[in-house]
């Protein structure tokens, strides 16, 4: 029995090391074994994948089956029904550790520094500190780009209603000759706190000119709130589409809304709250809707200077809400 043994352990001796092998295969020898792969390891198939071949060529085909040969002296291991069982288990056991492992390659549980850490536990302060700076960095960006396109929407609103007012004004002008005024309504002159000119508006509104929700910015947070109304002076009117240009109708007015509720006036320079404090919407006498960040238009003529404020009657300081008013035109909107 010794006998076979030997001469296999000789017949494998034979063979020689891979790195020999590698170094003995020259291109053409690649090419062949190429070939004969090709056609199944069948010679005579060789010559229709590889074209033609020299005496060298076929003896170089020859060596390369014989290399092959070998493998059909290899002694074929016997594996009983248990043993493939178990290597096929084995198997499948591998690769189901092998999608757990690339699993795991996503998750942050895999981190060394989680290992035993309870679930609670397992963020680190520096990605809490990397999660906030990015929540913060989004709310910063956010946050004033949906509030400038709130305020611009509710400026649009605002501006179209005000062109609603500007098509009724110039119907009613055409028909009654003059700007809304109700007959009924008395003005006190000498305190402009208990004068709520805006009623003039209403007369829209009675001739059926335009709607009631016109008479309103969509912004103002007063449930009976209005647009404030141009107050006329004694002897002389604003016209509408002709004289001076003047804002007519526009936003509340901050200084009057102040002095009503008993609060002390510090600044004039103050925009209506209907806009949050950016500015107002105005109509002017010429038709136009104009929207100013600032309560000051300038009068006729005039290219510098402040201007006039529209909340104020003839100056720019808190006494002016008691004075009365002179023959001139002036910007001054009441509500």
């Amino acid at each position: 029995m010794s006998a076979p043994n030997d001469a296999s352990n000789d017949h494998h001796s034979e063979l020689p090391a891979p790195e020999t092998l590698a170094a003995r295969l020259s291109p053409r020898d690649a090419e062949l074994l190429d070939a004969l792969v090709a056609c199944d390891f069948d010679p005579a198939k060789v010559e229709t994948v590889a074209g033609p071949l020299t005496a060298d060529d076929r003896t170089r085909v020859e060596r390369l089956l014989a290399q092959f040969t070998l493998l059909d002296a290899y002694p074929e291991p016997e594996v009983s029904e248990s043993d493939a069982a178990t290597l096929v288990a084995a198997t499948l056991a591998r690769v189901r550790r092998a999608d757990e492992e690339r699993e795991r390659t996503f998750s942050i549980e895999s981190h060394p520094a989680y290992a035993g850490t309870p679930a609670w536990r397992r963020f680190r302060w520096s990605d809490l500190v990397a999660v906030a700076c990015v929540a913060i960095v989004g709310v910063s960006v956010i946050v004033p780009v949906v509030s400038w396109s709130r305020g611009r929407s509710l400026e649009l609103s605002c501006s179209n209603n005000l062109r609603t007012l500007a098509s009724g004004v110039s119907t009613y002008s055409g028909d009654f000759g003059s700007l809304p005024m109700r007959a009924s309504v008395l003005p006190d002159l000498s305190n402009w706190l208990t004068y709520r000119h805006s009623d003039n508006l209403k007369a829209l509104t009675d001739h059926s000119y335009c709607t009631t929700g016109c008479l309103c910015c969509p912004g103002d947070h007063d449930p009976n709130g209005s647009y404030a109304y141009q107050v006329m002076a004694a002897t002389k009117h604003p016209i509408w589409n002709a004289g001076p240009r003047i804002p007519l109708i526009g936003d509340r007015n901050p200084l009057i809304d102040l002095a009503r509720s008993g609060e002390s006036i510090a600044e004039v320079a103050l925009n209506s709250e209907s806009h949050n404090g950016r500015g107002q919407s105005l109509l002017f006498t010429d038709g136009s809707v104009d929207f100013l960040y600032a309560p000051y238009v300038a009068p006729s003529g005039m290219a510098k200077g402040p201007g006039d404020n529209i909340w104020l009657p003839y100056g720019n300081g808190a006494s002016a809400l008691s004075d009365r008013p002179s023959g001139n035109v002036d910007a001054f909107l009441l509500h």
